[in-house]
């Protein structure tokens, strides 16, 4: 299994060949989990405690929630998420039920995925750490795409994908419209919504004092 979803070789293609091509590595690894809570008898670790309709809504709703990690479908979940939380009032308590299972599945499935993407809503030198850390993991499955004769993914090209830039536009057009709807039904994450509006700050200083060099370079030679 690769990074992202992408790259090639027989592990892969296996993959790809049992998921049909559609959302490989979640659906692996929800399946690995599930394979991890299995006793040699087929039966779930917890079984004897939880009813069979526990473990069947306990099962469906993991998996919603682990294949909602695909980016490739996060533009449709969010608008669809959007559209509910529209229509709530200030503060999501007329239309947004928590008592309703579609509801709080909605809401745990916006969570997990703000979890999965939020690094940039911590603190500024974790913040940035981190994205040093998930850039370098992109850029080492773009090298193993070009090793094998491939177009690196998008994001995934060391020569081409500059990381201060690309934080800046994650944070604009990823993170903004995740966060501010999901906020408004769990009001304790307006304090990551403050930490993206600094970690974007920093990175625009950061680019600025580049540029800035840049051009004192310049006018030295």
């Amino acid at each position: 299994m690769t990074q992202t979803g992408g790259g090639g070789g027989p592990a892969v293609v296996f993959a790809l060949c049992r998921y049909n091509n559609q959302s490989v590595n979640e659906n692996w690894h929800v399946a690995q989990a599930f394979g991890l809570l299995n006793r040699e008898d087929g039966d779930l670790a917890w079984d004897e405690e939880w009813t069979e309709d526990q473990i069947f809504k306990f099962r469906k709703l993991c998996i919603s929630m682990v294949l909602a990690t695909d980016m490739a479908r996060h533009f449709e979940l969010l608008g669809k998420f959007k559209a509910r939380v529209a229509e709530c009032d200030d503060a999501c308590t007329d239309a947004y039920d928590p008592a309703e299972s579609k509801d709080r599945e909605s809401v745990l499935v916006m969570a997990i995925k703000a979890c999965d993407i939020g690094t940039q809503g911590k603190k500024w030198k974790l913040a940035r750490k981190w994205a040093t850390i998930v850039q370098e993991e992109f850029f080492s499955q773009g090298d193993k795409e070009k090793m094998l004769g491939m177009l690196p993914s998008p994001l995934c090209d060391r020569e081409a994908v500059d990381i201060v830039k690309s934080q800046i536009g994650f944070i604009d057009a990823v993170l903004f419209p995740l966060y501010e709807p999901l906020s408004k039904v769990l009001p304790e994450l307006k304090s990551v919504l403050a930490q993206l509006e600094h970690s974007k700050s920093m990175y625009e200083q950061e680019l600025a004092t580049r540029r800035q060099n840049s051009r004192e370079k310049s006018k030295t030679r």
